[in-house]
């Protein structure tokens, strides 16, 4: 029993989005991704990247095995991203 069925409070069942697989080796960069979305810098024309000196605060605190090739997957997610979100804002 969750704790809130314990409080008698009823949540609503969590949205199921798409099932999606990560390989292995790209586990630590999506894990990094979602660790810096909230780092992106913005202008009128929207979203123009991440904040790399934060990026980079963010990566010395998790200590990767290999800094250069988790950034460098992240670069490559940043550039997906802000075209898909600049092409969402467009419209």
């Amino acid at each position: 029993m969750s704790d809130a069925a314990m409080m008698g409070i009823a949540l609503p069942e969590p949205e199921k989005g798409p099932d999606f697989e990560v390989w292995p080796d790209n586990w630590e960069i999506v894990e990094m991704f979602l660790r810096v979305q909230t780092q992106w810098n913005m202008s009128f024309g929207g979203i123009t990247g991440l904040n790399y000196a934060s990026v980079l605060a963010i990566m010395d605190m998790y200590k990767y095995d290999d800094p250069v090739a988790v950034f460098e997957g992240l670069q490559i997610m940043e550039v997906a991203a802000m075209e898909a979100i600049n092409k969402e804002a467009k419209k």
